[in-house]
């Protein structure tokens, strides 16, 4: 089994908050598994089941707030 490992970007925060990271990607779950499969987000990575074919952008509205999940496939490692 291959996993594939990406970049995650949240647009929208001032500075990188680990913890508000994992609630907005917790609270879009079911898009982020539409999209992707399986998927794992650990600091600034996701870990998926799927390599990506584009480019995925999620638009959220989370607490009042407007952030983007980006996930830029020329980012595997």
């Amino acid at each position: 089994m291959l996993v594939f490992q990406y970049k995650i970007d949240i647009l929208g925060m001032e500075m990188w908050d680990a913890n508000l990271v994992q609630q907005i990607c917790r609270f879009k779950r079911k898009s982020l598994e539409t999209a992707l499969g399986l998927n794992v987000v650990s600091g600034y990575q996701i870990y998926t089941l799927q390599e990506l074919e584009e480019n995925v952008d999620f638009p959220t509205l989370y607490q009042g707030a407007k952030y983007t999940i980006v996930i830029d496939k020329s980012t595997q490692c």
